[in-house]
């Protein structure tokens, strides 16, 4: 076998590797994106908690963990958070650990909900902007303030 072929190969493996990388990316920026979504229709009709957590998505989310992916991405900046004190707390946080930080309050929320804990509205609340926060910092792009 030539050394070009062996580079070659070598080549094609880590293009493979990247591709699905960027693939599992996408569908996890698709489920939070598709989360996001929900819950601000969610909100604006008023729905309970319990109803809404009950229809957050995070499939996708369970099938990486068990692959063990990991996202090789930029820590979050502060242009990012765009002067939200309340983000201040995970700068530096890189988006592996901020997408396990969002769905591990998911995952809280669904057992207090099971615990019979109903009224949860505020911790959804949280929960969404914090889902804004991965989302954004995914893209590259600083939230958006109020006008």
């Amino acid at each position: 076998m030539s050394i070009y072929k062996e580079l070659y190969d070598v080549f094609d493996k880590e293009r493979n590797l990247k591709k699905a990388s960027d693939a599992h990316l996408r569908q996890l920026q698709f489920e939070i994106e598709s989360n996001i979504h929900y819950m601000a229709s969610a909100f604006k009709q008023h729905l309970p908690s319990d109803v809404i957590v009950a229809g957050l998505e995070n499939s996708v989310f369970k099938q990486l963990m068990q692959q063990s992916y990991t996202i090789n991405a930029k820590p979050l900046k502060s242009s990012t958070i765009n002067g939200y004190k309340e983000f201040e707390k995970y700068l530096h946080w890189h988006a592996d650990k901020l997408i396990e930080r969002a769905y591990l309050r998911l995952h809280l929320l669904k057992k207090l909900i099971a615990a019979g804990q109903h009224d949860q509205q505020l911790k959804l609340k949280s929960l969404f902007r914090f889902f804004m926060l991965v989302h954004y910092h995914l893209a590259d792009k600083a939230l958006p303030r109020r006008q």
